[in-house]
């Protein structure tokens, strides 16, 4: 994956598609009434967490991509996650942005966002690294684990960053502090 290669951008059916399930899930985001509403539909259901629904589109039907992508959906109307999502693809900016899955397109009201499919099978020396590489570069992620990393090439990333990340500022910090940031529940 090219760092500069446009991906996973939502066909004008694919944006519709996806309005209408945010609007379905925002009442009811049980995973029965998720798979009935893309039933018939290319697209599989991977999972949801506290604020969103995932999806799968590998057939490219409603995305303009030759590789598979993930849709994330906000449920019950709220659209928090995605847009914190995008304002963090946004705003981490020099090397750490190496280590977030890009978001490739959004909705304008956030209800929907895209990014590449990847494999999530990371090892823990790997998180441990990229929880590292978060801190020399002066942003704490909080949230660091297997459901919210996945494997690019020789490292982890994040696919999941919609909420604990901030700026720190790790200059006025002696190597004993900077390190203590770190949760070494890897170790």
């Amino acid at each position: 994956m090219a760092d500069d290669e446009p991906m996973c951008r939502a066909t004008n059916e694919g944006e519709k598609v996806f309005n209408s399930i945010h609007s379905v899930v925002a009442d009811d985001a049980t995973e029965k009434n998720i798979v009935k509403q893309i039933q018939g539909t290319p697209l599989d259901y991977i999972g949801q967490g506290d604020s969103r629904v995932v999806l799968l589109d590998e057939s490219g039907d409603y995305l303009h991509s030759a590789n598979a992508c993930v849709v994330k959906i906000n449920k019950y109307g709220d659209n928090n996650a995605n847009r914190t999502e995008v304002q963090n693809w946004q705003d981490i900016t020099d090397e750490p942005k190496r280590y977030l899955m890009r978001v490739t397109d959004w909705d304008d009201n956030y209800r929907w966002v895209v990014m590449p499919y990847v494999d999530t099978n990371v090892t823990d020396e790997m998180l441990n690294e990229l929880e590292k590489t978060f801190i020399r570069n002066g942003w704490k992620v909080k949230d660091v684990n297997k459901r919210n990393a996945a494997r690019v090439q020789d490292r982890a990333v994040l696919i999941d960053y919609d909420a604990d990340i901030y700026r720190i500022d790790t200059t006025a910090m002696s190597v004993e502090e900077r390190l203590a940031l770190i949760d070494w529940k890897y170790d």
